[in-house]
């Protein structure tokens, strides 16, 4: 994350702030970003379904990561590379696909799941 900041400021003098917005995060989160390892954790999700949503053209995750994780995950999981995309902008590169994916993946996994309702509270 530190090293991309300098890409995300719009200007040079901003950098500097970036880097202390992620330091006051890390503080407030207990950990540092960097420790983070989202493959050690994406198998304790299963049974729960996961879709992972990866753009071809990634410039800020590294290209091998979302193999990595939809390996570890359990099932059951479905991944969609989005032609041509970068991070994080499928859903503008492709906004049918996108949405036809995600609502077929929702209806796929919950339609006909009973919600557990709350007891409500009486006055």
């Amino acid at each position: 994350m530190r090293k991309k900041i300098p890409e995300f400021a719009p200007v040079r003098w901003l950098v500097p702030f970036g880097w202390v917005s992620v330091l006051i995060g890390e503080l407030l989160a207990g950990g540092r970003l960097r420790r983070v390892r989202p493959v050690d954790y994406v198998g304790r999700l299963s049974p729960r379904p996961v879709l992972f949503i990866h753009g071809e053209r990634d410039s800020y995750i590294p290209h091998e990561q979302p193999g990595e994780l939809f390996e570890a995950a359990g099932e059951p999981k479905e991944m969609w590379m989005a032609p041509g995309s970068d991070h994080a902008v499928a859903r503008l590169d492709h906004p049918e696909e996108y949405i036809g994916r995600v609502l077929a993946f929702l209806d796929r996994y919950l339609r006909g799941v009973k919600r557990r309702r709350r007891p409500r509270k009486t006055a």
